[in-house]
């Protein structure tokens, strides 16, 4: 008996040591991570001075594929922090691709304010990985077809485009112009663009182009990466200045989306006047934003918006 006991012991004793040797201690305070998601989710749009509760302005929404291709883009304005269902602006953008390009080959909008909605289904011809033709059929507020077309040069693009009304009364009620749009770029990004806009109908006898406006944008970048740099394809007026003031909305190509680097100084002129933006931002370790405060210098005192930047893999 005594014979068993100790060989029932020394048994034990093995066994704890063997356990001993394969226990895995985890721990809890050198661990670290980096978030190295470079997709945007989501954007929101921060009054400064507005209390927390209230301080809301918009959001950005965007949805991917199992390819990471860009399938939705979702744009809502608040006012007193929430949505007000009486009184909404929504943009909607939806984007469809054939097997696995990395380009879309039709886009629908839908655009609602207040009650009215304006929808249109966009189709795209690239060559060059560039956007040389675009038919746009509106279905609100009234049925028509509008076309784009892009002759790009060195340093400048020509867009011409015309719009047809599907059911025309009278039948000469077709109207368009064109863009002279001059770019100078740096290290792929644009510091300087002027856009020149021409607009003709045939109701003139005989149709003639009128000049319409003119815009000089000057920009000036830092050295982080620009998150939305990864649709600067995807826009339907790959030239077309924007006068938005805030990051964010990728419909209308606005000219501080297509650069590779961040904005950090930009003025507008118009014909009427000029403002100018200034951007300061808070990093993540990759170099993408995470937090962007934009000066608005077009009143005084000065508007300060505060974006925040959300990423997904």
């Amino acid at each position: 008996m005594n014979k068993t006991l100790t060989i029932i012991f020394f048994l034990w004793v093995l066994l704890a040591s063997c356990q001993k040797d394969f226990t895995i201690n985890s721990p809890v305070t050198t661990q670290v991570t980096t978030d190295d998601s470079t997709l945007l989710s989501m954007i929101v749009s921060i009054d400064t001075a507005a209390p927390a509760t209230l301080d809301t302005l918009e959001k950005f929404t965007y949805q991917y594929d199992n390819l990471k291709r860009l399938i939705k883009h979702e744009y809502v304005s608040y006012s007193n922090g929430v949505i007000n269902p009486t009184d909404i602006f929504r943009n909607k953008y939806y984007y469809f691709y054939n097997g696995t390009d990395t380009l879309p080959f039709k886009q629908i909008d839908t655009l609602q304010e207040n009650t009215s909605v304006n929808a249109r289904t966009i189709f795209h011809t690239y060559q060059n990985e560039k956007i040389i033709f675009d038919s746009l059929v509106y279905t609100l507020p009234v049925n028509s077809i509008q076309v784009y077309k892009y002759i790009y040069f060195a340093n400048k693009v020509v867009d011409t485009f015309i719009q047809y009304p599907i059911s025309p009364v009278p039948t000469t009620s077709a109207y368009g112009g064109y863009r002279v749009n001059y770019r100078q770029t740096l290290n792929n990004n644009i510091i300087t663009s002027i856009d020149s806009t021409f607009n003709y109908s045939t109701f003139a006898t005989p149709f003639s182009y009128n000049f319409d406006n003119s815009t000089k944008e000057t920009i000036s970048y830092d050295n982080s990466k620009n998150p939305f740099y990864k649709f600067k394809n995807l826009n339907t007026y790959p030239y077309y200045n924007d006068k938005s003031t805030l990051l964010g909305n990728i419909d209308g190509s606005q000219i501080i989306n297509q650069s590779i680097n961040d904005p950090k100084n930009f003025q507008l002129i118009l014909t009427f006047g000029s403002y100018t933006l200034t951007y300061n931002y808070e990093y993540k370790a990759n170099g993408y934003p995470k937090v962007a405060r934009i000066i608005n210098n077009v009143v005084a005192p000065a508007i300060i918006y505060k974006q925040l930047f959300f990423y997904t893999n």
